[in-house]
């Protein structure tokens, strides 16, 4: 700090941005700051290997939906919908409590997780949905969900039974949200009112 042009003292501050609005650079200024800043410290962390790009778009309101891969393993676009600057909580086949950063970083790599299943079955490394080597078409192989039946995968179930009420759909949903459990943000980079920091 300086008083009449002599220096006094210097101090660390942490300036925070408000979580939902809109005061960050982007081109349209359009983008909510949680977006802006989260997608790309998530770009800058271990779950940009999974994402071959930065083709994550900011998709707004989808009640209950975090994200949604195109479907498209050549081009891929991640949408990424407002609930995933909230909570998600649930224990079915397998505990999650998590929130803010933390909850886009994880959909980021269950979507990436569809489009690498995608490629496995394109590149012959696993057999295309519905054939032998897919009996219950849930693009999981045969071979996959017998290593994995002590989780509860059952390789003539579409949807297992050890995954009734899990909230996102088949066994090939459970594949992807194992993958993303346990990853996470840079926290101590959300830097915002009402987010982890705050």
């Amino acid at each position: 700090m300086y008083y009449n042009g002599v220096f006094k003292f210097k101090k660390d501050i942490k300036v925070f941005f408000h979580r939902d609005g809109t005061n960050n650079p982007s081109t349209r200024g359009t983008l909510p700051n949680w977006f802006y800043y989260w997608i790309e410290d998530v770009h800058n962390s271990p779950v940009k290997a999974q994402l071959a790009g930065k083709n994550c778009i900011y998709a707004g309101a989808s009640p209950g939906r975090f994200a949604e891969y195109n479907g498209n393993y050549i081009s891929p676009t991640y949408s990424i919908f407002n609930d995933a600057v909230g909570n998600e909580v649930y224990n079915i086949p397998f505990a999650v409590n998590r929130n803010g950063i933390d909850v886009l970083a994880a959909s980021l790599v269950h979507e990436g997780t569809h489009r690498i299943v995608d490629l496995n079955q394109v590149n012959g490394i696993w057999p295309l949905q519905g054939s032998g080597g897919d009996l219950d078409g849930d693009e999981l192989p045969n071979t996959l969900e017998d290593a994995r039946s002590s989780f509860g995968y059952d390789k003539n179930m579409r949807f297992s039974n050890a995954f009734i009420g899990f909230p996102y759909g088949d066994d090939e949903e459970v594949y992807c949200e194992q993958s993303a459990n346990g990853q996470t943000g840079d926290s101590t980079l959300d830097w915002s009112k009402d987010g982890k920091q705050w």
